[in-house]
C-alpha cells in the first residue's frame, strides 16, 4: 500500500494542472492514466488478499490433487485419477 497513496495523489495533481492550465492537457492524460494504474494496483492487492496462492508447505500433494480425480466408473480408467 506504500504505492497506492503517492500514485493517487500524483494523479489528483496532474488532473487538475491539467484541466487548470490551457496547453497541458497532455497533464491531465497522464494524471488520468496513472489514476487507472493506481485502480489496477489497487484490485490487484484486494484479489491477492482474498485469494491467496497456495504455497510449498500447503499440504501434501496428494491431498492437493484429491480433489481432481475421477470416479471410478469408466473401466479404461484407473482409479484414483492417474492416467499414466
Amino acid at each position: 500500500m506504500l504505492l497506492f497513496l503517492p500514485l493517487l495523489l500524483a494523479g489528483i495533481a496532474l488532473i487538475a494542472v491539467g484541466a487548470a492550465v490551457d496547453g497541458m492537457l497532455y497533464l491531465m492524460s497522464i494524471g488520468v492514466l496513472l489514476l487507472v494504474v493506481d485502480l489496477l494496483y489497487l484490485a490487484t492487492r484486494l484479489h491477492l488478499a482474498l485469494h491467496p496462492a497456495p504455497g510449498p508447505l500447503t499440504g501434501s500433494r496428494r491431498q492437493r490433487t484429491s480433489e481432481y480425480r475421477l470416479p471410478c466408473s469408466t473401466p479404461r480408467l484407473r482409479c484414483g485419477g492417474s492416467f499414466g
